[in-house]
């Protein structure tokens, strides 16, 4: 029996452990190696057997992956980046980067190149591969109708009997991001509220319709608000619906208004209510799937915290010794930002000319190939005239940017900003305590946290594909002064959108004069039409002219030489309606168009804050734009500055329903559809031409007008779709549900309205998210959570439109409850306004009450949160802490704990995964570098000395060709 091993110490157990540990690593590395090597040369193989040499490079698809993680998709916009750079790059002087300094020869043998008719299905691969498909090598569509989009609530029994679209607990957009998931949700939110809120607002529509009986002449929608009820001086009661008085003995089957006012301020509290409680449902499940998803995602911000200011002199070498000694945590890597922004533009602007002479070069080439097929004879002279002057005089312009950068731009730029990714999460969340100081400490600021004896500030990172790197130079000052002009436009447009609508209105109240406006007389329908016609003959301008000809068909009215003015006054009054709101809908295009612009023109620091304010701006505009601009008609210092004398009827008074109530309608109804016109019509455009392409397919045959497409990212852009920005997706579905909520207590159709607009909203988008749009960004929750704290102040907006709406008396009046002696004296002294005479009523105190509970509840738990972290700070200033802000942190961190080189290198992380600009795809191209340059470089210098080098190179060639001397350019600092 052999002896027993020996007894191993502690100490050899842990070295015997830690070198296991290491050969396993490496084999697993080694191995991951090798597989992915094969995959690599498998996937070319299967690329070059499907194109051949006619399409783009083969690595199209690896170059792409490249550019985000392996095995995870990347965007549409790397792909087609990466579809570019590849093309360009099999393009010898295109590759090389300076077109600037080429000799004759040089341009002649550019010329002389083959030119190679894109792939037409390579352009289908790449539709398959750019648009929202399942996972799997087929890339097979999601089918709308069956694609499942999941609910917030996940588990059984109510939560799966609410869920109106049966569509399970798990979203299948999921890989797409929590951003795209929470938008469909939240549309299916916003139509579950509506449609409760229709059936509750059912009883109101019908009493509406039918308790005063048609207090509107001819077709009207404003029969269904509440001033069909007639005004409260002349109808005191109303008839309820369906019920017949010879059934009931001691009841007439009529209602006080009064009363009815009451109940309606009852049931709008109950409506409330729910608003309320699926408001604050929505958030609680919001946060949860956030969290959780939190949890499961790796991403490389996870890692990474943000240095907002620096000094200018900063190495990357001296921040990692830094915050290595500051955390006992190891430092993977650290990106510096530079003031270079000018720099950054001048590239995107050079990218830009060498993909435009790219294309006019492609172009000759095809000139040159057919000619040397099928003779001079087919090609076409002028044509290749004016290519060879715009060859050049791109060529000119691409200099003239080399020079500039050259002379304006720095030698050697100054550092603003630092990135800086530790190897664990405990290391990012140990800087992030480091430096969350409180205000004894911050006042006093620790000497070990001073980086090169300066003040930092730390904070979370985000994600490295949102950062926008040529605007981290401008500073909170000037975005807010470029916010600052933008914001003065958008108020220029709103003004002017104010103006039409009230020469608009004036035309419309001139137009309706001509009928008169008095009420018709009594016993007017006893009389024969002979009368009638005798009476409006005999006065010049009869005020009952309308009493006369609404009661005739439009056919009818026309032929009566009565009516034949007041039919052309009405088709004039109803054509300025119509025209009004489609400019109210023209300008809220035009807002989105204008806040599209300014998210550039501001310089955002990233992606998400751009589109958050892009959002929440849009919205405002919209909102000020379509549903308070009829709440300024009785505005009088407005009618005096535009000139207009206007008799605008009361604030929600019986005919203010009748103009500016059925014009607010007519407007959220054409809302319904008018988002979707445009894209519907562009995916018909699309399909039309990728019709054309696949039933016409084009050969080599000498017509330069049989070939519609001469690159390979031509005909590929054919095939994408355009982007799907949530930004304005939010904001238009605030818009409606402000809207529709705020004034559903005077026009129980909004929330009709509402409930078709989302139900519309969230099939037209669903659909063209399968079949149209490409695939997008991986989204945040920013602005998902932003749009959902929005939606709590609608709740208040529409009580105090509710109270506004029931208790101004124009309808409803209802006697108070303390309009004694003692309380006119107070109003008479302090209340000149007499608010308390319209709060005061019967009707009206529920919705008070109501409101003052929510003000009062939430400044209660404003108060009670700010006494936490009041109480906090004091127990962290009495125990040195530095509190509990990477509370929130430490519950998100993720499940399964990996380091962040590891996570790269089995591509785990989500997204780009390194902070090194020269490896963002959207810089890639701009730049014109290839990925074994960005491996070995991080900084936007090292670009001029590849080009520098590239010029030497050429200027040698250049010499050797024409038997000039050669010039030697370089600059050793950079």
């Amino acid at each position: 029996m052999p002896p027993p091993p020996p007894t191993m110490t502690l100490q050899e157990n842990v070295a015997l452990n830690t070198a296991a540990l290491r050969v396993q690593r490496n084999y697993i590395a080694k191995k991951a190696k090798q597989i992915e090597e094969q995959y690599k040369r498998a996937h070319e193989e299967h690329n070059r057997r499907l194109m051949g040499h006619r399409g783009v490079e083969p690595d199209l698809h690896d170059s792409a992956r490249r550019g985000s993680t392996s095995g995870r998709r990347a965007s549409t916009a790397e792909h087609q980046r990466a579809a570019e750079a590849s093309m360009m790059s099999r393009c010898k002087t295109h590759k090389k980067g300076d077109v600037t300094k080429m000799n004759r020869k040089e341009l002649q043998d550019e010329l002389n190149e083959e030119w190679h008719m894109p792939s037409l299905r390579y352009a289908q691969k790449y539709h398959l591969m750019n648009h929202p498909h399942k996972a799997g090598a087929d890339m097979k569509g999601y089918d709308y109708k069956k694609a499942t989009l999941g609910r917030h609530c996940v588990i059984g029994g109510c939560g799966e009997q609410l869920d109106l679209w049966d569509e399970g607990q798990v979203s299948e957009f999921g890989q797409f991001g929590s951003g795209i998931t929470n938008y469909f949700k939240f549309l299916k939110w916003c139509t579950w509220i509506f449609f409760i809120l229709s059936i509750m607002q059912i009883p109101a529509l019908i009493m509406n319709s039918w308790g005063a009986g048609d207090q509107y002449e001819g077709a009207s929608l404003a029969v269904l608000s509440v001033g069909n009820l007639g005004d409260s001086i002349n109808i005191t009661s109303v008839s309820i619906p369906f019920c017949n008085g010879d059934d009931f003995q001691q009841f007439d089957c009529t209602i006080k208004k009064s009363d009815l006012a009451y109940y309606y301020s009852l049931l709008d509290c109950l409506c409330t209510a729910f608003v309320l409680v699926g408001w604050l449902w929505l958030r609680s499940f919001e946060k949860k799937e956030r969290d959780n998803l939190d949890r499961a995602t790796v991403t490389a911000s996870d890692y990474t915290i943000r240095l907002p200011k620096i000094p200018s002199d900063t190495k990357e070498i001296e921040l990692k010794g830094h915050f290595a000694r500051i955390t006992g945590e190891a430092v993977a890597e650290v990106s510096l930002a530079f003031d270079n922004a000018k720099e950054i533009e001048l590239y995107f602007e050079r990218g830009k000319l060498m993909k435009e002479r790219f294309v006019t070069v492609q172009k000759l080439r095809y000139q040159h190939t057919v000619m040397r097929k099928y003779g001079d004879h087919v090609g076409d002279p002028d044509e290749i005239k004016y290519l060879l002057k715009h060859r050049e005089k791109l060529s000119k312009k691409i200099e003239e940017l080399d020079t500039e950068r050259a002379v304006n731009v720095k030698t050697f730029p100054n550092a603003i900003q630092a990135f800086v990714t530790f190897e664990t999460e405990k290391g990012f969340i140990k800087a992030i305590n480091a430096y969350s100081l409180n205000w004894w400490r911050n006042l006093c600021y620790p000497k070990a946290l001073r980086f090169k004896g300066q003040r930092v500030k730390v904070k979370e990172a985000p994600e490295p594909s949102t950062v926008l790197w040529e605007n981290l130079e401008y500073s909170n000052f000037d975005r807010a002064m470029r916010k600052t002009k933008t914001t003065a436009v958008a108020i220029a447009a709103i003004i002017i959108s104010i103006v039409v609508a009230f020469f608009a209105r004036e035309v419309q109240e001139t137009a309706l004069d001509k009928g008169g406006l008095a009420e018709c007389p009594m016993m007017w329908d006893e009389m024969s039409t002979f009368d009638k016609a005798s009476r409006i003959s005999s006065e010049k301008e009869s005020p009952i002219l309308h009493c006369y000809c609404d009661e005739l068909g439009m056919v009818e009215q026309y032929n009566d030489p009565l009516c034949k003015d007041y039919v052309k006054a009405q088709s004039i009054a109803l054509a300025t309606v119509i025209g009004a709101c489609c400019s109210v809908t023209g300008i809220n295009t035009f807002f989105t168009w204008l806040m599209n612009k300014s998210a550039k023109y501001e310089k955002h620091q990233s992606m998400d804050s751009m589109e958050a304010s892009v959002m929440s701006r849009t919205f405002f505009l919209k909102f000020v734009n379509t549903g308070c601009l009829v709440l300024l008609y009785n505005q009088e210092w407005l009618k005096t500055g535009l000139g207009i004398s206007l008799t605008v009827d009361a604030d929600f008074s019986k005919s203010w329903y009748e103009t500016a109530g059925q014009s607010l309608v007519g407007i959220m109804i054409i809302t319904v559809l008018s988002p979707h016109i445009s894209p519907w019509y562009r995916m018909r455009a699309m399909t039309k031409k990728i019709g054309e392409l696949l039933s016409n397919k084009v050969d080599l045959k000498g017509d330069v007008d049989e070939v519609p497409y001469y690159t390979q990212d031509e005909m590929n852009a054919v095939f994408l779709g355009p982007e799907f920005h949530m930004d304005l997706r939010y904001s238009q579905a605030l818009v409606n549900f402000f809207i529709c909520f705020m004034y559903m207590a005077g026009m129980p159709i909004m929330p009709f309205i509402g409930c078709a607009c989302f139900y519309i909203n969230y099939w037209a988008d669903k659909y063209m998210f399968c079949n149209f749009y490409r695939i997008p960004p991986q989204y945040s929750d920013t602005m998902g959570r932003m749009a959902t704290r929005l939606l709590g102040f609608s709740i208040v907006v529409h009580l105090l439109m509710s109270i506004w709406i029931l208790g101004n008396k124009a309808i409803f009046v209802s006697e108070s409850f303390d309009a004694g002696k003692a309380m006119e004296e107070y109003e008479s002294e302090y209340n000149p306004l007499h608010f308390h005479d319209s709060l005061g009523q019967r009707h009206v105190v529920p919705l008070a009450t109501f409101l003052a509970i929510i003000v009062v509840g939430w400044f209660v738990n404003h108060q009670t949160k700010e006494f936490t972290h009041f109480t906090k700070n004091v127990i962290n200033f009495i125990t040195c802490g530095s509190g509990n802000k990477t509370d929130s942190l430490m519950s998100v961190m993720n499940t399964v704990e990996i380091t962040y080189t590891r996570a790269k290198e089995r591509g785990l992380i989500k997204g780009l995964n390194t902070y090194n600009i020269l490896k963002n795809p959207k810089y890639i191209e701009a730049f014109n570098i290839d990925e074994d340059f960005a491996n070995k470089h991080k900084h936007v210098a090292s670009i001029r000395k590849l080009n520098l080098n590239n010029r030497t190179m050429s200027l040698e060639n250049r010499g050797a060709a024409g038997g000039g001397g050669v010039a030697s350019v370089g600059d050793d600092r950079l």
